[in-house]
Formats: structure tokens, sequence, C-alpha cells
């Protein structure tokens, strides 16, 4: 009976330790994407408001800055849009993306 409470409870505690686990996997996910996200958008703000943004000098920052830059792309006409959300399934443009970032 003894063994057969301790398998029960080192089982509980390993499946409870499975769920800490996840969680902790998540949120240190969702704060990197948040983080990277936050980044992109100071940057951007700086560059709006010292006239440097601009589709020649955001592709010098995509290539100094991959990591932050990611979600910026560049179209055959000459458009620059921001892959925005945890999926980065929405196109926005630079404007529309710091506006959504207050």
């Amino acid at each position: 009976v003894h063994a057969m409470l301790r398998s029960a409870s080192s089982k509980r505690e390993e499946g409870a330790a499975q769920a800490v686990g996840a969680v902790r996997t998540h949120n240190a996910q969702s704060h990197a994407t948040k983080t990277n996200e936050e980044r992109l958008a100071t940057y951007l703000r700086m560059m709006q408001d010292n006239g440097t943004l601009s589709a020649e000098s955001l592709k010098t920052m995509k290539e100094k800055a991959p990591s932050v830059f990611a979600p910026v792309a560049f179209s055959g006409d000459g458009d620059v849009t921001v892959r925005a959300g945890a999926s980065s399934n929405r196109l926005l443009s630079v404007s529309e993306f710091l506006s959504e970032r207050g």
C-alpha cells in the first residue's frame, strides 16, 4: 500500500512539474515575442522622430539587428510592412504597427 501511495504521489509531482515547465516555457516565449516587438517599436519610433525612417534605413537596420528587425518586410514596389502578433500572420504598415503599440 505504501509503495502504491508513493507511486501515485510521485506521478502527481511529475505531472505538476511538467505543467509548471509548460507554463514557464509559454511565459518565456511570450516574453521574448513581446520584448522583440517592444524593441522594434522603440527603434521605429526613434527613427521616425529623428527623420531617418525609410525603406533604405530599415534594410540597413535589418542587416545590423536581424533578430529585432526580422518582422520587417519589403515588397517589390517599395512598401514596408511589419509582421505582428504571436503567429506573425498580420501584415501592418509601420504606422499601423506603431499606433497599436501606443
